[in-house]
């Protein structure tokens, strides 16, 4: 039975600003990132827009509204926000992997995988790009091209327990049973009682058994 694990990953929505060296109140901008930092998902909007009124250029701050919207399930508006950063700025890859997101929760699985794509195009080293395409193109079936971007994920993350399990199970699907098991017994050393423990240990039993001798099960 196939069972992966469809991970999936928030990574990169926003790089915090600090306030300005000897700036004695906070800007209606930095304002929103607090917010949005405590959960304050509202306020944060509240302080987003505000700021964006008199500053509407500002794509950074844009680009958080966005992920204001998003923590708020208004993909919509997330959506909107996105689009009016990438007609200031196309090679923004922030905003392209916002966008990924919020096609991940509208069900546009193409659509999230192009922005992925772009992702990578403008940053190649973009860590959870390369996580997520590589859930996406898993969950469409294309397990040579998932293959390839857990690979990068693993060199940089060699223990990260999800990608270590979805390897040893697609690499076993793809009649690579040397490295599969060597990923699901790494991945039972790194979570030996993680939410896909329990298979891992049953996948390895059975490839056990059919490897030893008739007298021997």
């Amino acid at each position: 039975m196939k069972t992966f694990n469809r991970l999936f990953s928030l990574f990169g929505f926003l790089a915090l600003l600090t306030m300005a060296d000897g700036c004695s109140t906070a800007s209606f901008s930095e304002k929103g990132h607090d917010a949005l930092e405590q959960g304050d998902t509202q306020n944060a909007v509240l302080y987003f827009k505000e700021h964006l009124q008199k500053n509407p250029q500002d794509t950074k701050t844009r680009n958080n509204l966005a992920v204001a919207y998003l923590r708020r399930k208004n993909y919509d508006e997330a959506f909107q926000e996105l689009q009016k950063v990438i007609a200031q700025n196309p090679d923004d890859p922030k905003a392209h992997y916002n966008l990924a997101l919020v096609y991940y929760y509208k069900k546009l699985f193409n659509e999230e995988i192009e922005e992925y794509k772009k992702t990578l195009a403008l940053s190649p080293t973009h860590y959870g790009a390369h996580l997520n395409l590589g859930n996406a193109l898993l969950a469409k079936g294309q397990k040579i091209e998932a293959l390839e971007q857990y690979q990068w994920v693993l060199e940089k993350d060699p223990k990260n327990e999800k990608v270590l399990y979805n390897l040893g199970v697609l690499y076993l699907e793809l009649n690579q049973k040397e490295k599969g098991i060597s990923m699901l017994k790494r991945y039972l050393e790194v979570d030996p009682e993680g939410k896909f423990s329990k298979e891992a240990r049953s996948r390895l039993e059975e490839l056990s058994k059919k490897k030893a001798p008739p007298g021997d099960q």
